[in-house]
């Protein structure tokens, strides 16, 4: 599975969290060069007997540690400011890059080096392949190519809308070529959760999919606070893997990232 993971954002000053009349709101991200965050990652993997899934034949879990950074601030074609993120999954030798910015919408993405992750093996060598189109690689960049070159976003994608309020909704990336899905983010509530590097204030962000009946088992949801991404949990139920013997079988994946440390200038 390609592992790989990365950030968001856009402004030079700490984002703020502040109270209107409709409620709580994150005004905006930390972009400050420098700014770094690091997750644990948890993806298991449960085989089920039959279709139905109700008996478990079997439960894997890997564990890793993946870091991201802002790397510096740089100019791209001459005229484009944004900031350069790096992701790096501890004890792999891939990385990924975004190239991230803000303006009155939001954070965007205005181009991505997709990087290629590697595969993660559990007992008996089964082997999992992600759903292109969820966010495997990139905590907001859905990658719309396969490809390991630079690749513009045109027009550049809305990956966060600020300010943040409950019940807002946005499109993030409209069907192409390379990914003929829709995907709309939505703001479920706001709440506090409990990670390893503390409790925050949130909002719970989900990922609505449209234009394609294979992303109908696929749940993804962020939760944001002032400080950046907090949590992450994908959910993939029922999905079909192989193993060596190429027998099919039922199952079920999660992968979750949950913040252990930040740094933020």
């Amino acid at each position: 599975m390609k592992n790989l993971i990365f950030t968001l954002f856009g402004l030079l000053i700490l984002a703020g969290c502040n109270k209107t009349d409709n409620g709580p709101q994150i005004s905006s991200y930390p972009m400050a060069a420098g700014n770094e965050w690091t997750y644990d990652r948890e993806l298991t993997f449960t085989k089920y007997e039959s279709d139905n899934m109700e008996n478990v034949i079997e439960s894997d879990t890997v564990d890793n540690t993946v870091r991201t950074w802002i790397e510096k601030d740089t100019l791209m074609n001459d005229t484009m400011s944004v900031k350069k993120f790096r992701a790096h999954e501890i004890d792999s030798e891939v990385y990924e890059t975004e190239f991230l910015y803000t303006d009155a919408e939001g954070v965007k993405c205005y181009a991505y080096y997709r990087g290629s992750g590697l595969m993660a093996f559990v007992k008996n060598q089964k082997r999992f392949k992600p759903i292109h189109g969820v966010p495997f690689g990139g905590l907001f960049t859905v990658h719309k190519s396969k490809t390991d070159e630079l690749v513009y976003e045109d027009p550049p994608t809305l990956n966060l809308k600020m300010p943040l309020l409950n019940n807002i909704t946005w499109t993030y990336r409209l069907p192409s070529e390379e990914l003929p899905v829709q995907i709309d983010k939505r703001v479920v509530k706001a709440e506090s959760i409990k990670v390893p590097a503390g409790t925050f204030e949130c909002f719970k962000i989900k990922y609505e999919y449209s234009n394609d009946s294979v992303f109908d088992n696929v749940n993804v949801y962020d939760w944001i606070a002032k400080e950046g991404l907090i949590k992450r949990h994908i959910k993939k139920a029922p999905f079909v893997f192989t193993n060596q013997e190429d027998s099919v079988r039922i199952g079920k994946s999660t992968d979750t990232y949950s913040l252990k440390a930040l740094e933020l200038n």
